[in-house]
């Protein structure tokens, strides 16, 4: 993993990057003209480890001196990396904006740097106010632990639990040991807490999270995921992170974490 998050600011403040953290791939991508000596630079590059202190602009961005950055270009690295700074200190906000923009090299390093805050990754992965808040609710009335429609929620509680839901960008979610959630649709999220827990997240672009250790996820097309394991040297909870079609991961299949903490197909 790259120590740190580099990006190319146009001096309109467009924003190229890629996930490896290459300028030169980052604007190929977008499709920019590259910078031409003695001529005014179409575009800067900015890196930063996001370690400490934002220091601000100028001290990250390589530019000439005699043309400086653009008030734009200025007002944009200060809050990308200001928001850099925040996600990777637990702000579940700043953290959303790198989501939107498909930044998953930051989204990484969050899961890496929090790895022991199991609850802090579910609160990213599954709106955990509104679960808890729909959990106490069905408790109350007995039921409701399936749901289907666009932006539909599923919830449920107790060892053994279920919770489905069917739907674009719908969320299911359940807690206790050996609990089990799932859902169905495009953008959908499933996340479980407690230990040997299922997550079953079904169609493009889906996340699954387990927070528990000994848990298994499954996602479709384009998806990405998250389980806990314990790491008995370190003695601490750590986190891994699969993304369907990079390192051999595979849409529609189950996986968990083996003892020497990488991800396996599950038996």
């Amino acid at each position: 993993m790259c120590d740190f998050h580099s990006i190319a600011v146009r001096a309109d403040g467009a924003i190229a990057h890629v996930n490896s953290n290459s300028h030169s791939e980052a604007v190929s991508k977008a499709g920019w003209m590259e910078n031409e000596p003695h001529k005014r630079k179409r575009f800067v590059e900015c890196e930063w480890d996001g370690k400490g202190a934002y220091p601000g602009a100028e001290k990250i961005t390589r530019f000439d001196k005699d043309d400086g950055l653009t008030v734009k270009q200025k007002s944009v690295i200060d809050r990308h990396y200001s928001n850099l700074a925040k996600a990777l200190a637990g702000d579940i906000k700043a953290l959303e904006y790198f989501e939107a923009l498909d930044h998953r090299d930051v989204l990484d390093r969050f899961f890496a740097k929090n790895s022991d805050k199991p609850d802090l990754i579910t609160g990213f992965l599954c709106d955990k106010d509104k679960i808890s808040a729909l959990v106490v609710r069905l408790e109350k009335e007995g039921g409701g632990n399936s749901a289907s429609g666009n932006s539909s929620t599923a919830a449920s509680s107790g060892n053994s639990s279920k919770a489905a839901s069917s739907g674009y960008s719908s969320k299911a979610a359940s807690s206790g040991d050996y609990s089990t959630a799932a859902s169905s649709g495009d953008c959908s999220t499933a996340a479980s807490s407690g230990d040997y827990s299922k997550a079953e997240a079904m169609g493009e672009h889906t996340i699954a999270m387990v927070a528990g250790t000994n848990g298994r996820v499954k996602t479709g097309e384009k998806g990405c995921f998250a389980l806990v394991y314990w790491n008995d040297k370190q003695k601490r909870n750590r986190v891994v992170t699969g993304h369907v079609g990079e390192d051999g991961i595979k849409a529609d299949t189950w996986y968990q974490v083996d003892s020497d903490g990488r991800l396996v197909e599950a038996k």
